[in-house]
């Protein structure tokens, strides 16, 4: 599950402020927590037309993923509507 939030962090937010990938992470789990969403991160990764096609590149600046799964929110708690 870290490892697949993380690819995806990468993927999307590669070249942004730690901060910035953090916030990508908290889209993510805040998406999970939605009942718009499938309830799982990978179900919401993997959702058509949301981030599968970020997950060709692996990697992310190390912690990014833990805090978003945390529950840091670097969106400024902005929270996404479908």
């Amino acid at each position: 599950m870290v490892e697949l939030l993380a690819r995806l962090i990468n993927g999307e937010a590669r070249g942004e402020s730690y901060l910035g990938q953090v916030a990508v992470g908290a889209v993510i789990m805040n998406r999970v927590k939605s009942s718009s969403f499938p309830n799982s991160i990978a179900g919401v990764i993997y959702q058509r037309g949301a981030f599968a096609e970020s997950l060709g590149i692996s990697g992310s600046k190390q912690g990014t993923e833990g805090e978003s799964i945390h529950g840091t929110d670097g969106t400024g708690s902005y929270h996404c509507r479908q």
